[in-house]
């Protein structure tokens, strides 16, 4: 999660830069920040867990050492490749 974040965050700030957008250097620039201060210890953790035989999910466990909000704005950066289809390349499965 935290490189697929950092890959994310530089895209956008690359964009920012290019097209001169300073709110938007300003506030990718604080992302970037913030994600090398919390770095994998403030991701939330997953693991797989075995229902039976046949059946087996996924368990997000929130990390406690960080604010709240940041949950949110994770999921901003998570979708931005969505929102900005034209700077990302989709890799991996859909």
């Amino acid at each position: 999660k935290l490189q697929r974040r950092f890959r994310t965050t530089c895209t956008m700030l690359d964009h920012c830069e290019s097209s001169g957008d300073e709110d938007g250097i300003l506030f990718w620039s604080y992302i970037l920040q913030s994600l090398n201060i919390l770095t994998t210890t403030g991701m939330s953790d997953e693991e797989t867990v075995s229902g039976n035989a046949t059946v087996s999910f996924r368990v997000v466990k929130h990390s406690n050492s960080r604010h709240p909000a940041f949950r949110i704005l994770f999921q901003y950066i998570d979708d931005v490749p969505l929102l900005y289809q034209d700077l990302f390349e989709q890799r991996g499965k859909k």
